[in-house]
């Protein structure tokens, strides 16, 4: 977690003058949205706030979006984008997307040992800047923690993971990658409660009419791998979605040209 924050918050700073302090986490669950536009590294305006576990967004005018959805998958948005503002020395846009739930892994018999799989889905994309003081950044990450009990205290880290986009490159930032797209695995006992923190950063420069764009998409399962996976449920906060995540549209094309094959075959073997 702390190589990503410190991945956006270098970015960041280096628009604002100033670092920005990691968002809170909410105990026992919660969001964050935050949507600001900045004139000369100071905030001219700025809308969103905490919220409960739930949907949630912000916005500025069409250039700055930070969006949680909870249903019918989790999915947060972010979106910077600095047409509008006024170019100036550490001018631009920022928004901020944070979400906190916690998941159990139910059945069987308490304390059996079960595997389980967060499908992580982060993308960002950054515009390419000729700005040579402000950079645009899109950071996304997800980081888990081994809790008392749902909405108690965090006992254990967790995996994680993080992706990253810069415009210009920036060599301070580590090793952090615009994609990820993979499994973090971990290992929990029935009866034991998982943590999930999501967060998104994404900031632009006016003076390049920069935009920079992230988004997360989690699906919490047991590892099917696993011989007595069907005797285990993930069961996440009241009102949070666990869907796998919706295929990409290549994905939904390739389907629809293998249904269209299927049909063909099918009305083939009719007329014969």
């Amino acid at each position: 977690m702390a190589r990503l924050v410190c991945c956006a918050l270098l970015a960041v700073s280096a628009m604002l003058g100033s670092s920005r302090p990691a968002l809170a986490q909410v105990p026992g669950g919660g969001g964050e949205a935050v949507c600001e536009e900045i004139h000369g590294g100071v905030v001219s305006e700025q809308t969103g706030g905490v919220f409960p576990v739930g949907p949630a967004s912000c916005s500025l005018g069409s250039e700055i979006d930070a969006s949680i959805a909870i249903q019918p998958s989790v999915l947060l948005e972010g979106l910077a984008y600095a047409d509008l503002v006024d170019p100036g020395d550490r001018s631009g846009t920022t928004a901020i997307v944070a979400l906190q739930y916690d998941f159990a892994v139910t059945g069987g018999s308490v304390g059996d040992v079960v595997p389980v799989l967060v499908h992580s889905h982060l993308s960002t994309g950054v515009s390419a800047s000729m700005d040579p003081n402000n950079s645009n950044i899109a950071s996304a990450s997800i980081n888990l923690f081994g809790i008392s009990g749902v909405g108690g205290a965090i006992i254990n880290n967790g995996p994680a993971d993080s992706a990253c986009s810069a415009s210009p490159d920036n060599t301070d930032v580590g090793d952090c990658f615009g994609g990820f797209d993979d499994e973090l695995a971990l290992t929990l006992t029935s009866g034991s409660a998982e943590r999930v923190f999501l967060q998104i950063i994404v900031s632009a420069s006016s003076n390049s009419a920069g935009k920079a764009t992230a988004s997360i998409d989690p699906f919490i399962f047991v590892d099917p791998s696993f011989a007595n996976a069907g005797d285990y449920t993930i069961t996440v906060s009241d009102g949070v979605a666990n869907a796998p995540p919706v295929p990409e549209p290549s994905a939904w094309a390739l389907s629809l040209a293998c249904l269209g094959a299927l049909g063909a075959v099918r009305s083939r073997r009719r007329r014969a």
